[in-house]
């Protein structure tokens, strides 16, 4: 087949017409809802995008964030109130200890003026001593030379018992049982008074000074000793042996004996052992013989074990009553 494309004439040629209603069809398409058409968004509207994206994270982050700082701002808050409390608590033991020193500043300050007074006083009653504070007057200002002082006169003693003792009863109700002491024996110094020695004695033994205590104790009547001594026993202060009174003592076995009951009752061994054998002496009774053996061996007292167990044994007493002396390790023949 041979190519006639050249011998084709295109002038010739004529286009089809248009189908009807295809202008009507071109316009319909133009008004196509913008949902299912593309959509070409201009610039300003990518901004207003980022815009709201940003104010929405903004809005839902600064509730976080406020809860988060919140609790960040509690915390620092307690944190604050501790530190504020331990420093509160610091600062009020610093002004409790400041004060507990004034206090014993102002307290010792006090005992030495005190102190100064009584020696004053001492050395104005009695006449003074070696150990009166002497007060010094003050130089005399430069100027001509004085004339010389009159010889002194001699110092008139005066004593009086009755104030000294008043003062020294008042220091006793006081509690400053050491100056009441020493106001005692100022009183003392005036004139013998044996009721000034027993509340010198008190006074000693109040203050702990065992020397002076034991010192009055021995001028004190025998009688009443025992009854006396307790007070300086009750303040760990150790007496010597009240001396026996002159005389032949009372004597009354049922008493001793009782007090010898109530001393075994009470746990005093020793001291029940001792009021038997004193109610045996003052009176004989075959009954105290068993009593005295058994406060002997509880006693502890080997020597007079042995005496009265060997006067026990000689009368027939039975062997039972030795188990007494052997359950405490004495062995009694």
């Amino acid at each position: 087949m041979e190519d006639d494309d050249d011998d084709l004439k295109l002038d010739a040629w004529q286009s089809p017409p248009p189908p009807p209603g295809l202008a009507d069809a071109v316009l319909s398409r133009m008004h196509i809802p913008v949902s299912t058409a593309v959509e070409v968004r201009p610039p300003w509207r990518h901004r207003r995008w980022l815009a709201r994206t940003a104010i929405a994270f903004l809005v839902v982050s600064m509730p976080a964030a406020a809860y988060f700082g919140a609790g960040y701002e509690a915390d620092a808050r307690a944190e604050l109130g501790q530190e504020q409390m331990r420093s509160s608590h610091l600062k009020g033991e610093l002004i409790a200890v400041q004060q507990r020193a004034k206090d014993a500043e102002a307290e010792g300050e006090r005992i030495r003026t005190q102190l100064v007074g009584l020696e004053q006083r001492l050395a104005d009653q009695v006449g003074g001593g070696p150990g009166d504070t002497v007060h010094k007057p003050p130089p005399a200002p430069a100027g001509p030379p004085a004339r010389p002082a009159p010889a002194p006169r001699p110092k008139k003693t005066t004593c009086d018992a009755d104030k000294l003792k008043q003062g020294a009863d008042e220091e006793i109700q006081s509690g400053q049982d050491a100056a009441a002491l020493l106001d005692y024996e100022a009183a003392m110094a005036c004139g013998p008074d044996h009721q000034l020695e027993k509340l010198a004695y008190m006074a000693a033994c109040k203050s702990k000074n065992a020397d002076k205590a034991r010192a009055y104790f021995k001028r004190i009547e025998p009688a009443m000793q025992p009854s006396l001594s307790q007070i300086c026993v009750r303040e760990g202060i150790e007496l010597p042996v009240a001396s026996a009174p002159s005389g032949p003592p009372p004597c009354d076995a049922e008493h001793l004996r009782k007090q010898g009951d109530q001393a075994a009752a009470s746990g005093q061994d020793a001291e029940a052992l001792r009021l038997y054998e004193r109610s045996q002496k003052c009176k004989a009774d075959p009954g105290l013989d068993r009593l005295v053996f058994l406060y002997a061996c509880k006693s502890k007292n080997v020597d007079k074990a042995k005496h009265y167990w060997g006067l026990l044994a000689r009368n027939g007493v039975s062997n039972s009553l030795r188990q007494a002396c052997v359950r405490v390790g004495i062995d009694v023949p």
